[in-house]
């Protein structure tokens, strides 16, 4: 007998689970599930996908697509991997979709009144999952269209101190542009 097999049949003795209970394809013991949420859950994974079946197989995998806990979700994947090698038939683990808090609104824009020249300022602001802004900001010149576009990654701060220094240095005001109010093109 190899090491790993004796690792697992000395777990499954401690645990005081039947090597044929967790080999067959037939329902696995009811204690399975509460055993591999337990403290010993990576050890009997690990246990599972030396001697297990495709009983232990699906309940491995239904187990590790809701696991949140890093270290047993890793000991079950390896362990459904295992069977799979050993010809067993293993359903797919589908990865856990986390949720995603909403930032406010998407999009937000702020614009200038064209200066003597026919320029524009035109920001484009939208919030990112990793925190902080992502800029787009554009010059836009009314007879020759675009001229400058940046993207820039800021915070709330950086845009409020870049639209003060923009009033001081240049006297030119960015004020938020409502999208419902904005004139329609086309």
């Amino acid at each position: 007998m190899s090491q790993r097999r004796d690792t697992a049949l000395a777990t499954l003795r401690r645990l005081d689970l039947d090597v044929a209970a967790v080999s067959g394809d037939g329902p696995p013991d009811e204690r399975l599930g509460s055993l591999l949420d337990g403290a010993d859950g990576a050890a009997l994974a690990d246990a599972l996908g030396e001697l297990g079946g495709a009983a232990a197989a699906r309940l491995l995998a239904e187990k590790a697509a809701g696991c949140t806990d890093r270290a047993l979700r890793k000991a079950l994947r390896r362990a459904v991997f295992r069977l799979g090698q050993r010809g067993i038939t293993v359903p797919s683990i589908e990865a856990p979709r986390e949720t995603v808090a909403a930032a406010g609104p998407d999009l937000e824009g702020f614009v200038s009144a064209f200066d003597g020249r026919g320029d524009r300022l035109i920001w484009l602001v939208r919030p990112q999952s990793s925190g902080g802004l992502l800029l787009l900001a554009a010059e836009i010149n009314e007879p020759e269209g675009l001229r400058d576009v940046r993207l820039l990654e800021a915070t709330r701060k950086d845009l409020r101190s870049a639209r003060e220094r923009l009033l001081k240095d240049t006297g030119l005001r960015l004020v938020p542009a409502d999208s419902e109010e904005a004139p329609s093109q086309g």
